[in-house]
């Protein structure tokens, strides 16, 4: 690893201009000739640099465009990894784990709608094949007050902040809120956290989470003198190149690679944002030719042992089916956790094509996730097979199609002799299974914009005022999107309208079928 003496680094005046014009050849160039100055060439072999200074100015440079003039971008290149520290941080460096390494995605849903479901899915599948060696936690939350309490539980060795951040005048993040759009958490309030916290490495996929000034650092800089790697985005990023950078720098740790080459691994992968067969599409739903041409630099490392290694390298690893895509609900999620800690049977109650399905399922994953013991069951026969369950949840999926009453499900479950024993049961109409008795969750239409992504991750690209019309006429119904699977994308007004009127068909036809 090499580390310059910058002190003497003499800046041209035309850096300034190649920035206005958001030219990051020439940016790159500039920087790299700065280098060349004070006696920095290009390694032989594989190399590090690593940019010491706690001098704004320095820190607010994109040390990441670095560029030769002959060999182009160096950060497209394996053969040099580039990092920044902060001289004197009085972070603590821990060996890499045998044991499972902890991993916490927390993610926020504020302003414009983040694809945050796609995310975690990509993680989910990622990590259950280390079973033994990653334990993944996912939290609904999106609260500063939940993010608080979560990192004070335990040492963390990868935190992921995947939502909004702010850096005007004073570098926020934004964390959701009951009472109004969003909350703001200063840097202060971060840094505050971070000093009583134990993480190891923290990525802040969030746009402009390491965008300084020439006067003010960043809010990266700012939490690198606590946590001792922390990573953030330079600039606006795309949805799709962050979830690719947080997506392969995980894929990288879990196999043994140490900080600085999962950084730069994952970098490179920002560079190739589409699978074969995907069409990038802009937010007005058009083809785009070239998807990554918003950011312009590079997510930027502070580090001051970028060979630290987060996991040992493990052989170890073990197929699994990933699991089906669960967009929104992040409020529903957060209260039936909340019941499910003081009710033992709570009925879910909601229409056809509602999600309670689902809904049940992805609980079910996040109590699995938490190394809770938590089942699934369709049917009484199944309960006398678990004589050894202690204090878990059970999930019945469509009771009524299984059970005539509750009270005959609840009579075989105490045949357990299980006290601590908690029932979900999801059904349409809760008075088919004579639940009086037990506490009722409504489960009402999906939001509008939960509706439309799911429908966008299908690769059902409709106009917002199709969608409207669409969500409008169905209330939201899910089932809706069996039927436009099988469809061709209308392509006027004639031919969405004799679409509408099909669906309408459609959704007839299953109610009386329920």
């Amino acid at each position: 690893m090499f580390t310059p003496d910058i002190s003497q680094l003499s800046l041209p005046a035309e850096l300034d201009a190649a920035l206005a014009q958001t030219n990051p050849q020439a940016y790159g160039e500039l920087l790299w000739q700065s280098l060349e100055n004070i006696g920095y060439h290009l390694p032989n072999a594989n190399s590090h640099l690593q940019i010491c200074s706690d001098d704004p100015k320095i820190q607010h440079l994109a040390w990441e465009t670095l560029a030769h003039p002959q060999h182009g971008y160096l950060a497209h290149s394996l053969n040099l990894n580039i990092s920044r520290a902060l001289p004197k941080t009085a972070t603590t460096f821990k060996p890499a784990r045998n044991s499972p390494v902890q991993i916490l995605l927390f993610n926020t849903q504020v302003k414009q709608r983040l694809g945050l479901e796609q995310e975690q899915q990509a993680l989910q599948h990622l990590f259950a094949a280390y079973p033994a060696t990653v334990r993944f936690v996912v939290n609904y939350d999106g609260r500063f007050s939940k993010f608080c309490e979560l990192l004070q539980q335990q040492t963390w060795d990868l935190v992921i902040f995947s939502g909004h951040a702010l850096a005007a005048t004073s570098p926020c993040l934004l964390f959701e809120s009951e009472h109004q759009p969003f909350e703001a958490v200063s840097t202060t309030q971060l840094q505050n956290l971070f000093k009583q916290a134990s993480v190891q490495c923290l990525i802040l996929a969030a746009c402009q989470s390491a965008h300084a000034s020439n006067s003010q650092p960043s809010l990266t800089q700012t939490l690198a003198a606590s946590v001792p790697h922390v990573i953030g985005m330079r600039e606006s990023i795309l949805d799709r190149a962050s979830q690719v950078f947080v997506e392969n720098f995980c894929a990288e740790i879990v196999r043994g690679a140490n900080i600085g080459d999962a950084v730069q691994q994952a970098r490179l992968a920002m560079q190739h944002l589409l699978t074969q067969g995907v069409v990038w599409r802009d937010k007005y739903h058009r083809p785009c030719a070239v998807p990554n041409a918003m950011q312009w630099s590079f997510p930027v490392l502070y580090s001051d042992n970028p060979q630290t290694r987060l996991l040992e390298k493990s052989d170890l690893i073990i197929e699994t089916t990933p699991p089906a895509l669960f967009i929104g609900r992040r409020r529903e999620l957060r209260e039936l956790h909340a019941l499910l800690a003081q009710q033992q049977v709570i009925i879910l109650e909601g229409g056809a094509g509602m999600g309670k399905t689902a809904l049940l399922q992805q609980l079910w994953r996040d109590l699995h996730s938490a190394q809770q013991q938590s089942f699934v069951l369709n049917n009484l026969q199944q309960i006398s097979k678990l004589t050894e369950i202690k204090k878990k949840v059970l999930c019945v999926i469509e009771a009524e199609h299984c059970v005539d009453s509750v009270d005959k499900l609840w009579a075989a479950l105490n045949t357990l002799h299980n006290p601590e024993l908690s029932l979900m049961i999801s059904t349409r109409n809760h008075k088919k299974i004579n639940a009086e008795f037990f506490p009722c969750y409504r489960l009402t239409a999906p939001s509008f914009e939960d509706f439309v992504s799911y429908g966008e991750s299908l690769g059902l690209y409709y106009s917002t005022v199709q969608y409207r019309l669409l969500y409008q006429t169905t209330g939201g119904n899910f089932n809706l999107f069996k039927l436009l699977q099988t469809q061709t994308l209308p392509t006027d007004r004639a031919s969405f309208l004799k679409q509408l009127a099909v669906v309408r068909r459609y959704l007839q036809a299953l109610q009386r079928d329920s």
